[in-house]
């Protein structure tokens, strides 16, 4: 063989390898199915199988992603923020609003935060978010986490279930939580009551005040009426008219302890709710 020949030759079947090679990427956290990230190893191998179960469970009925982060390091970075990176960077979340939550331990500040993403902002509120806090304060300074973590998820379904509290949605296009009207069906009786009421009384002291004290009496109105028109004429002259600039209220993202969710944006540009504690 020439040495053209196999020159070519060479050439042929490293072409052959390019084109039929598969190229392999590595794969994001949520292109698996775990959503355990124990980095501080606070659970064994059961107990990260056993949660990684339930998750599945929730993330079927409920169409939200569940992510459970431990670490001992947060890079220098605040624990929402570090929660909030993790979540947004690792590609998680369900839908093109990337519906899902995600709960960190950070063992190095000591310190458990709670982050929502997408229609969950709306579900769990200031509020809500601040009852689950509160409940996983105990098992947190017990150092029970798989406790913690289970009490979690439970507490996650509860609220999944009854949904975004009454009066409040998620804005997919701002990534705020907005309020709208409604009428419930105790706003619906109490306004049917209030309207009877107020037509009642109303009516009563008509009554009374045109009473007559004598029953018998009888006035005769055609004899004791009589109607007169007269002409009557207005020339509009001129138009006065004037205008007033009313600014909106557009609010901010603080604190939010009523039905609503306060909020922050990671350095993904992505909005999140959530709320945290200390142990």
């Amino acid at each position: 063989m020439t040495v053209k020949k196999m020159n070519l030759f060479f050439i042929i079947l490293l072409s052959g390898v390019f084109l039929f090679a598969s190229p392999t990427f590595a794969q994001t956290p949520a292109e698996t199915d775990n959503r355990i990230f124990d980095e501080a190893t606070l659970l064994s191998t059961e107990q990260k199988d056993e949660l990684n179960d339930k998750i599945k469970d929730l993330q079927k009925e409920f169409k939200i992603d569940i992510v459970l982060l431990t670490t001992n390091d947060t890079q220098g970075q605040e624990t929402k923020m570090f929660a909030a990176d993790f979540y947004d960077y690792g590609g998680f979340g369900f839908n093109e609003t990337k519906d899902g939550v995600i709960f960190i331990i950070n063992m190095q500040a000591r310190e458990f935060y709670f982050v929502t993403t997408g229609h969950p902002i709306a579900v769990f509120s200031d509020r809500r978010i601040k009852k689950i806090t509160d409940q996983l304060t105990e098992p947190m300074l017990e150092e029970n986490y798989f406790e913690t973590f289970n009490l979690l998820l439970s507490l996650v379904q509860d609220y999944s279930l009854k949904g975004a509290p009454k009066g409040y949605r998620y804005n997919s296009k701002t990534g705020q939580v907005e309020t709208y009207r409604y009428l419930s069906a105790t706003k619906i009786i109490v306004a049917l009551i209030g309207g009877i009421v107020v037509a009642f009384v109303f009516v009563t002291i008509i009554i009374r005040r045109y009473q007559l004290k004598d029953p018998d009496y009888h006035y005769d109105y055609l004899a004791q009426s009589e109607v007169e028109f007269q002409v009557h004429q207005d020339i509009l002259t001129s138009n006065i008219i004037t205008t007033r600039h009313i600014p909106k209220n557009n609010g901010g993202s603080g604190s939010n302890m009523g039905g609503g969710s306060s909020t922050f944006t990671g350095s993904s540009g992505t909005s999140h709710g959530g709320g945290g504690g200390s142990f």
